[in-house]
């Protein structure tokens, strides 16, 4: 194997949104207890989900609202589950490049302080391993990921570990699913592609949870592109059950069923956004509810 330019690439679906970039963290985000996490270098927002990136490292983070308490006057707990990314052994001193930025800022009073958060496209932690440049940027709507391998870097240096998942597996179809009580990741499986663009051999491979690219001999540039999704789940603590999805010519989703749950089902300014339970004489007196998704996966409505 000739050491060349390899690029793997991973792609996100976001919706486009005010979030929808890579905003930069200038002690606005803490943990817990209050404190900075100068650790994180960027934070971006889909739905139900953001996405925390640091060198070597990004965290997922779900949100979930719990409907166990269906009375307006009390507070609405909100349940969180983090999933951990760790690039194994990666240079954790990387130095992230921001390029492409934003007319999207966000303002802050932060230790004593008002500063400016900006927005960008495009980020890239250089030599995140040996002579491999990790690349993160926004293209039509979507995040995505390269690893771009130069002259010396080695494709088996790329070793990609998970912290939090409830379970991660290689599927029958080769592409790679970690799920999470909240929400899940799913990674197609990977095509890789030589400096001429002829097909190389590739597939992912799994031990103790930490994930690994494995190709055929190859000449020169290499081009490995496996695509990610991640989404939430539609639906709340209770019972909730499918009965029809479609597609129109558009590529809109349409999802109807039935729901026992009062949160996490309806959106703001639907038809009907609060649980209105059901009628008659059956023991489970649930409420209907139709869902909108665009070909990304988003939310657009939800009601009941």
């Amino acid at each position: 194997m000739q050491p060349g330019k390899a690029v793997a690439k991973q792609q996100s679906s976001l919706s486009v949104s005010k979030g929808n970039y890579f905003l930069e963290n200038k002690e606005q985000i803490t943990d817990q207890y209050g404190v900075p996490r100068k650790d994180i270098d960027f934070r971006l927002v889909g739905n139900g989900v953001s996405l925390f990136i640091g060198s070597g490292h990004m965290h997922y983070q779900w949100y979930a609202a719990d409907d166990t308490s269906s009375a307006e006057d009390l507070p609405r707990q909100v349940n969180m589950y983090r999933m951990d990314v760790l690039l194994v052994g990666a240079n954790m001193h990387a130095t992230a490049t921001k390029e492409k930025l934003q007319h999207y800022f966000e303002h802050y009073y932060v230790t004593g302080k008002d500063i400016t958060v900006g927005s960008y496209e495009r980020i890239t932690y250089k030599n995140i391993y040996p002579n491999i440049d990790w690349v993160l940027y926004i293209k039509n709507g979507i995040a995505e990921y390269d690893f771009v391998i130069r002259p010396g870097g080695k494709v088996s240096d790329i070793q990609i570990a998970y912290d939090g998942a409830t379970d991660i597996q290689i599927l029958t179809n080769g592409c790679l699913r970690t799920t999470t009580p909240l929400g899940y990741v799913e990674e197609q499986a990977p095509i890789a592609f030589d400096g001429t663009n002829k097909v190389v051999t590739s597939r992912f491979a799994l031990h103790n949870n930490v994930i690994s690219f494995t190709t055929a001999p190859y000449e020169g540039k290499l081009t490995i592109d496996p695509s990610i999704d991640w989404g939430t789940y539609l639906g709340g603590l209770l019972y909730d059950q499918v009965y029809f999805s479609t597609c129109d010519d558009s590529g809109y989703v349409y999802v109807t069923g039935s729901t026992a749950s009062v949160a996490n089902i309806a959106t703001t300014g639907s038809y009907q956004n609060t649980y209105g339970g059901g009628t008659g004489t059956s023991s489970y007196l649930g409420d209907g509810f139709v869902s909108k998704f665009n070909k990304t996966g988003a939310c657009l409505w939800s009601t009941y």
